[in-house]
């Protein structure tokens, strides 16, 4: 149903959607605004983005000013949502930048890989709006700096359902005629869209509301096209990987060997391994916590669990805390502006992956996979699988568990 420009509350106060103009036309803010006159002095009052709360808070704020001794100002503090939280929110130009900015200010519980995420994909998506280049990792300092002044200029009307359309056809178009990489687009279109969609949660939009926002709100009308399967399939022996890590690794790079039985024995995460420290290590009960730390941040809730790992990685693990002198960090790192601490000697071990057939992008994360494909080949269940990932079991299903044992029919042979 279409928001209406205008409407007379109950006791007859006029509430309506403030216009302005864009290239020419005239359009009208999302949120709904009501206007009181004393002394000659206008002053307009916020009243959210809902018809039926703004009607009743448009009432609310006439009677309260009936009320002999009140004020504008109390009035606009006690009512207007821009004057709420102790936060006033004065008009600002509604362009993607002050978008982002206000997005990371009123998200401080999400983590900085969600915030870059997020914020790249929607810059991504509006670097295509406005004919820029898209792959900013090419770019130096100071062209990265330049590209996203320009992104940060745009117009948040721009984004409309039209737009995002063009933008997910041009993944499509961009792909070869075969199936798999027109697959892959739509994968990687999709994962644009729904971290840029995440700007705009519903719950969010309340913080938006002294912004031009479009009509109707971004993504609010808009679907992500159906993706192929991403049940891993294995192509990889894992025996004769494991026999090569031991021969090439143990010796001459035991970092690189170490890190390679963390992901694949014990099925731990990347950022997991270069957070790791030396006392979420249980060398008395052959576990491993993964748990929040002054350096770490869980994916998930369930990703905070206890690892069992077997003896043999303990003992490596022992080892290797002999032969090193870092008394926090099970792994030497820098401190780099973003992740990974350990970015050398992960490079060195999905450099030597990828010389052993692991031709995933993701090279790494693939032991993981093959991890709990094996432990579903191991107990036949995906609950336990999951929990020995530290998944959901739906994930788990649909992204980390191959199957590996035959399932042959031999009915009447």
């Amino acid at each position: 149903m279409k928001k209406p420009v205008s409407f007379k509350t109950q006791r007859g106060n006029r509430v309506f959607r403030l216009a302005y103009k864009y290239k020419g036309e005239v359009k009208h803010a999302e949120n709904y605004n009501f206007r009181v006159k004393r002394r000659g002095k206008q002053s307009d009052f916020n009243l959210g983005l809902e018809k039926k709360e703004a009607g009743k808070l448009a009432d609310e704020i006439s009677a309260f000013l009936k009320v002999k001794g009140n004020t504008i100002q109390a009035a606009q503090e006690k009512y207007s949502l821009n004057f709420q939280a102790n936060a006033p929110l004065p008009p600002v130009t509604s362009n993607l930048g002050v978008l982002l900015e206000r997005y990371v200010k009123v998200t401080p519980h999400l983590r900085p890989i969600t915030h870059r995420n997020n914020t790249g994909a929607l810059r991504h998506i509006a670097a295509f709006i406005l004919k820029l280049p898209r792959n900013p990792k090419r770019l130096t300092t100071t062209q990265l700096a330049t590209w996203r002044s320009k992104t940060d200029s745009l117009e948040l009307t721009e984004l409309t359902p039209v737009q995002l359309e063009r933008f997910q056809a041009a993944f499509i178009e961009k792909a070869k005629d075969d199936n798999i990489s027109k697959g892959k687009a739509v994968t990687t279109s999709n994962f644009y869209l729904r971290c840029a969609s995440s700007v705009f949660a519903k719950k969010l939009i309340k913080h938006y509301s002294d912004l031009t926002l479009p009509s109707p709100i971004p993504f609010s009308e808009f679907s992500k096209l159906a993706e192929p399967s991403h049940r891993y399939v294995s192509t990889i022996n894992p025996s004769e990987l494991v026999t090569s890590a031991r021969d090439e690794l143990k010796s001459d790079y035991p970092d690189s060997y170490l890190a390679f039985l963390l992901s694949f024995y014990c099925g731990m995460r990347r950022a997991e391994i270069d957070g790791l420290i030396w006392e979420q290590v249980d060398f008395v009960g052959h576990h491993i916590w993964i748990r929040t730390t002054d350096h770490f941040q869980p994916k998930a809730k369930n990703s905070e669990s206890r690892i069992d790992a077997p003896e043999f990685v303990m003992a490596e693990l022992k080892k290797f805390k002999q032969s090193t002198d870092s008394e926090l960090f099970v792994f030497k790192g820098t401190k780099p502006k973003f992740p990974p601490r350990c970015r050398k000697l992960f490079r060195h071990l999905i450099d030597w992956l990828k010389s052993k057939g692991v031709k995933q992008t993701q090279a790494l994360h693939t032991l993981r996979k093959e991890a709990g494909s094996l432990m579903f080949n191991q107990t036949s269940s995906i609950d336990k699988s999951a929990d020995f990932l530290r998944n959901d079991p739906r994930v788990a299903r649909e992204h980390y568990i191959g199957r590996k044992e035959r399932l042959e029919l031999s009915f009447g042979t």
